[in-house]
This record gives structure tokens, C-alpha cells and sequence, in this order.
């Protein structure tokens, strides 16, 4: 495997009856990282959120423009390709001209 499975830990885990003492924790993290945590969380809540709904609206999106120019592109390829060629030949005569130029 390429890595270990992740159930028989989980089962293992959740099968134990020792849970770490609460107290232990709490007195071995700082008042700063509790602060911290306590503002921290709500903020990548939000801005995960609000993440997930941008990339819920731009994947659509992208997907129709992808499919809009391949049947662009299916339909008239020969002009794209001869566009294509010639932004590249504009390009490099601009590209040596600098060159020339300087």
C-alpha cells in the first residue's frame, strides 16, 4: 500500500476509553494561542466559505468558456491556426526590430 489504511486507527482511536485530560492541555497552551485560536477560527470559517462559494461560481464558468472555444475552434480551426501563426510572426518581428534597435 502507499500508505497506511486509515480505519484500523480510526477504529483503534475511537475504541480506547483514555482520552487525553483536558486540563493537561489547557494548562500547557499559552492565554496568547487560546486567544488567538478564539479569533483565528471564525476568520477561516469565513473566508473558507467564502472560498468554496467563489470556486462554486468560476468552475462553471470556466467549463462553458472551455466548451465554447473548443466548438469555436472545432468549426474553424484553419482561421484560428492562420491567427495564432500570425500574432507569432508579429511577435517575433517585433521582438527582432527591439533587438535590431538597440
Amino acid at each position: 500500500l502507499l500508505w497506511r489504511p486509515l480505519w484500523p486507527r480510526a477504529r483503534g482511536w475511537a475504541t480506547t476509553s483514555s482520552l487525553p485530560a483536558a486540563r493537561a492541555l489547557a494548562s500547557s497552551v499559552p492565554l496568547w494561542a487560546w486567544l488567538l485560536a478564539t479569533i483565528a477560527w471564525p476568520v477561516t470559517l469565513v473566508l473558507g466559505l467564502g472560498l468554496l462559494w467563489f470556486l462554486a461560481w468560476l468552475v462553471p464558468a470556466v467549463l462553458v468558456a472551455d466548451a465554447a472555444i473548443q466548438r469555436v475552434y472545432a468549426t474553424r480551426h484553419d482561421e484560428v491556426d492562420d491567427c495564432i501563426d500570425g500574432a507569432v510572426h508579429v511577435a517575433r518581428l517585433w521582438y527582432l526590430t527591439a533587438r535590431l534597435a538597440a
